[in-house]
């Protein structure tokens, strides 16, 4: 069965591979081919295409709008197709990350106040402090 299409989280890891390989032009044009397939998926695949969408952008607004994006996501991602796609803790799991990506781009564009927010709400995980 080697003339499988790849799916659609395959070929969003092959571009977040290739923006850890250097190549960070071919990794937006990887993702740009799959947006089409990821904005009809799941609501994990539309997270997931937006996170790593995030770190191709070629400016901070750009990379703060897809951060944004994917925090948007998360809200329609159920606990179960979180904790159902291996993600430890599940929805809840993704939560910190997403707020400390906003966190850190809010940071680089000088805006301390929405920072400082999104770094608190990204420490704060109530259901894991049990």
């Amino acid at each position: 069965m080697d003339n499988e299409e790849p799916t659609i989280q395959e070929r969003i890891r092959a571009a977040a591979r290739q923006r850890e390989a250097g190549d960070i032009a071919g990794a937006r044009a990887l993702l740009v081919a799959v947006q089409d397939d990821a904005d009809k998926s799941s609501a994990f695949d539309r997270l997931f295409f937006a996170h790593t969408f995030a770190d191709v952008q070629p400016d901070l607004a750009g990379e703060l709008e897809w951060d944004l994006t994917a925090l948007s996501a998360l809200e329609k991602l159920t606990g179960e197709e979180g904790a159902a796609e291996g993600v430890p803790g599940g929805k809840a799991g993704l939560l910190s990350s997403l707020h400390l990506n906003v966190a850190d781009v809010q940071r680089r564009l000088g805006n301390e106040d929405e920072a400082q927010r999104h770094y608190i709400k990204g420490l704060h995980r109530p259901e894991c402090a049990r």
